[in-house]
């Protein structure tokens, strides 16, 4: 069989095939980077161009040609910078190395705990273990002593930085009643309702300076140093709470929302009465995971199931019960499942009941429709963005709406 030309003994064949691949290989690896720049080009886009169906309408706009909205990529390469003042938490766990095995929590055995009885596990530790010392970098201390009424609802609303447009779409509908203290229909409301949005320090100092931008134009905002993770839930709520008993105490009850859940205002006024009981969607034998991101050790709970408690989308309670309820918290170890933590466990330490609402909905409720809405089927429906929010408003204006819908 005749052979091609050889150089050194090898065949140039041969020699053309290796350098080929070693050419694929080369030029691969800077083609996923390209992709991945690409895609953060992509995400900025998309959250620019979202802003732009928003915002026009109430007379903002997004500067496209600086577009400083910064990227998720951005924030994962300032993990690595020094954060200066911004505490680390105890409970933040770093998101890049969820899935490292070093990173994943090992199931530890159960001895010593096999014989722990419910009771007494929830009884508050002799100190404190989980001190909640942050500080408040946007207080608004003065924001309830300010008001001619002092409010019988105060509504804690959990944000993330980046949802700006979020925020500006629960002021623009359910939330406008904070200014006009009536619902959609021109009912004014039964009792005074005031809004706030509670966030952490983002490790991106832009972040933190529109925050503060907002802030001086809303002053509803309350920004405190612990850094901003989904892990840090559970400190984002109980800070929340921390907030409302120190500076509103007039407040009568106060609902925990998310930013992209929509409250029927009017009947949740209609359904709170007691001052130690929890209203919400109610979830029964949660298992505990062991093991991956929102893993909870043995240590911290000892047993399979969580006890019941209320979905983390909104649920609402007396400030009373509030107060002793971050006040047991320093008293506890912390939880990342920020609902199983609050209405779940620190519930049974402090002694409160659940009152179910199935119209609460929780995380795997899909988005509610206006018709739901205005038959009164939902007074918490989570899953809806800005845009989803502001189209659901409108929809509600109509006066005829409950006959279109049969």
């Amino acid at each position: 069989m005749a052979r091609g030309p050889e150089l050194c003994g090898v065949s140039l064949m041969r020699l053309t095939c290796v350098a080929g691949i070693l050419a694929l290989l080369f030029w691969s690896e800077r083609i996923v980077v390209f992709m991945n720049v690409e895609q953060d080009n992509i995400h900025q886009e998309h959250a620019t161009q979202g802003a732009k169906t928003i915002l026009p309408k109430y007379g903002l706009t997004v500067d496209s040609e600086k577009n400083d909205l910064p990227t998720e990529a951005a924030g994962t390469k300032m993990r690595a910078k020094k954060l200066g003042k911004i505490p680390v938490v105890r409970a933040t766990i770093n998101s890049d190395d969820a899935n490292s095995e070093k990173s994943v929590p090992q199931k530890t055995p159960k001895d010593g705990y096999d014989n722990l009885s419910r009771a007494a596990y929830y009884q508050r530790r002799k100190e404190k273990v989980n001190p909640h010392d942050f500080h408040y970098i946007i207080k608004e201390e003065k924001f309830c002593e300010k008001l001619s009424e002092p409010p019988y609802l105060l509504v804690l609303i959990c944000s993330y930085h980046d949802r700006e447009y979020s925020r500006l779409a629960v002021r623009e509908t359910w939330g406008s009643v904070s200014q006009t203290q009536s619902w959609v229909d021109g009912r004014p409301l039964k009792q005074a309702v005031k809004i706030l949005f509670f966030v952490g320090t983002h490790i991106v100092s832009s972040w933190n300076k529109k925050i503060a931008h907002e802030s001086q134009i809303h002053s509803d905002i309350i920004l405190e140093d612990y850094t901003e993770s989904p892990f840090n839930a559970s400190i984002k709520t109980i800070g929340a709470f921390k907030w409302a008993a120190a500076f509103c105490p007039q407040a009568k009850y106060v609902l925990k929302v998310e930013e992209d859940v929509f409250i029927d205002i009017p009947k949740v006024l209609d359904i709170l009465s007691h001052s130690n009981t929890m209203y919400g969607a109610r979830h029964a034998k949660f298992s505990v995971q062991r093991n991956g991101q929102w893993a909870v050790p043995y240590s911290v709970f000892p047993f399979e199931t969580f006890p019941p408690f209320l979905g983390g989308p909104a649920y609402a309670m007396s400030l009373d019960l509030a107060k002793r309820v971050y006040e047991a918290s320093e008293y506890f170890p912390m939880i990342v499942l920020e609902d199983a933590y609050v209405t779940g466990v620190l519930r049974e330490v402090v002694g409160a009941e659940i009152k179910q609402f199935e119209e609460f909905g929780n995380w795997g409720s899909r988005q509610p429709s206006s018709c739901e809405v205005a038959h009164g089927k939902v007074i918490a429906g989570n899953r809806l963005e800005a845009d989803d929010m502001l189209f659901l408003w409108e929809d509600l204006k109509d006066s005829h709406l409950r006959e279109k819908c049969g």
